[in-house]
């Protein structure tokens, strides 16, 4: 069992303007170099200046807050039974509470102010894993999983001073409820060829839905609405099915150095963007998973009765779908599966247990990235 809070303000930001005050005075919007930003020599739109240059003293137009409540409860079960099999059932159960009032100016005036909740999410989960004994050659495990979470969301978008750009709408009024059922199989086995050579080989099916109920009003600053009905008002429903696996050969060359290589693929799930609270056409857009498989080979060394360890890791990530932020011409952000990229490099670790009581070690990692942009669309 566990669980946690806090009841603390909420100040994450300091205003600095970006355009030359005279200039603006004279009607021009001319942005300032970055280190005159940074210095605190612009102002913004309004002509407001931050008066104190301390980055870390906030000045706001009323107080913050951030109130968050979690708690989880979680129940493992292991069974033996015959011959050294044994049946483990993992309960669990979370829950969570928060609400936070956001300052995103950090200036007197109400840019741009967001009240994040109240939200509530809850969520329940079951697996159970069948494994036989692993003491023998061939070892294996095989097992299931459920997964159900609910959440309800309303949050409130305050841009009073910025309603001119707006329509004359000072607020977003937004309310979505989503909740998510995950179902998935799984299996790993691993088997000792030789005295010295190891092969594992895993995978994982997965079925994932999804459910959005998402709405949104335009509204005055005390969340009258201002329209005839909500600015948009949709559901949507989604549902994946995808696999993650894993292959492994290990070999020992000797009782302190192994090598390895090992092919690995997974998947970050997909989702809605919720984060569209004034944008009807971004709140239909969905995201697919995001896939990746992985390629390593490396070398593992514990030298010296054990007191250094070094390693070499040699890695390939290849991503296909990636999620990526992208913005509209409005400044609005989505996520899309926009690009595939890769990352390839080469990693080296050094742990060294100098005297009973002293240690020193270091990494030193090289890598090159490279994303290939793709030109399709996010999906409605």
């Amino acid at each position: 069992m566990h669980g946690g809070g806090s009841d603390t303000t909420h100040n994450n930001s300091v205003h600095r303007g970006i355009f030359d005050p005279a200039q603006l005075a004279l009607g021009n919007t001319v942005k300032l170099p970055g280190n005159a930003i940074v210095d605190g020599q612009g102002v913004d739109i309004f002509g407001y200046r931050d008066p104190n240059p301390d980055p870390y003293v906030n000045t706001y137009e009323g107080p913050t807050f951030a109130n968050i409540d979690l708690f989880g409860i979680s129940l493992v079960g292991d069974f033996t039974f015959g011959d050294g099999y044994t049946l483990t059932s993992v309960t669990g159960y979370e829950t969570s509470q928060r609400s936070v009032l956001q300052e995103g100016n950090g200036a007197p005036s109400t840019i741009f102010t967001i009240n994040w909740g109240p939200s509530d999410f809850e969520s329940i989960s079951q697996e159970l894993r069948l494994a036989s004994p692993s003491d023998d050659a061939f070892s294996w495990v095989i097992g299931g999983f459920l997964f159900h979470e609910r959440g309800e969301v309303d949050n409130f978008y305050n841009l009073t001073d910025a309603s001119f750009a707006l329509g004359g709408l000072e607020a977003f009024d937004q309310y979505y409820v989503q909740s998510t059922d995950t179902y998935a199989a799984f299996a790993q086995a691993e088997l000792e060829i030789t005295d010295r050579l190891n092969l594992t080989v895993g995978g994982r099916i997965n079925h994932e839905k999804r459910d959005l109920d998402h709405s949104s009003f335009g509204t005055d600053r005390n969340g009258n609405n201002l329209l005839p009905g909500p600015l948009f008002d949709i559901n949507l429903q989604e549902s994946w099915t995808e696999w993650s696996g894993r292959a492994a050969l290990s070999y020992d060359f000797s009782d302190d150095i192994m090598g390895f290589v090992s092919i690995n693929r997974g998947f970050t799930s997909g989702g809605f963007n919720t984060g569209a609270f004034n944008d009807p056409v971004g709140a239909l857009k969905i995201y697919d998973p995001e896939i990746v498989i992985s390629y390593e080979a490396g070398v593992r060394t514990s030298l010296f009765n054990n007191r250094v360890q070094f390693n070499i890791t040699s890695f390939l990530y290849d991503y296909s779908d990636l999620q990526v932020f992208t913005f509209t011409a409005g400044g609005l952000q989505f996520i899309e599966n926009a690009s595939d990229a890769s990352i390839k490099g080469l990693e080296f670790e050094l742990q060294a247990l100098v005297t009973d009581n002293f240690e020193v070690g270091g990494s030193l990692g090289f890598w090159i990235a490279n994303i290939r942009t793709s030109a399709e669309p996010m999906r409605e």
